[in-house]
């Protein structure tokens, strides 16, 4: 299945601020898989149309030569992120989904009031 025009793009932003996606951890393991709710829950990454399709699959085609320059690019994106919302996000995708939205909730509610969200949405706000 090929989707009309590749224009569209898919992504969980909320950890570019500190922040963990609530409802995006919570569904995302039964609508996508783990893997692919962890990538985009644990790095903020968008994805474009033709990658959203193939999620299914695969999480990423690349060249032999390529791969380990992209994995390396991948665990830097995430080392870059506030390590709270990632460490929150990745346990959150790592545990079963009855865990619920309203756990989700609570742990959103606490990144809202670290130091690391109001930096990273100041430094957005500044852009």
């Amino acid at each position: 299945m090929t989707p009309r025009g590749s224009a569209g793009t898919f992504a969980f932003r909320e950890p570019t601020v500190g922040l963990t996606p609530g409802w995006g951890v919570v569904r995302g393991p039964e609508v996508m898989g783990r893997h692919w709710t962890r990538l985009l829950a644990l790095s903020g990454r968008v994805i474009d149309a033709a990658t959203a399709v193939r999620a299914g699959l695969v999480q990423e085609v690349l060249p032999d030569a390529a791969l380990l320059a992209a994995a390396l690019d991948l665990a830097e994106e995430m080392a870059a992120l506030p390590p709270l919302a990632v460490e929150v996000g990745k346990a959150f995708v790592n545990r079963g989904t009855e865990a619920g939205f309203a756990e989700a909730v609570e742990a959103t509610a606490l990144l809202f009031g670290t130091a690391e969200h109001r930096e990273r949405v100041a430094a957005f706000l500044e852009r």
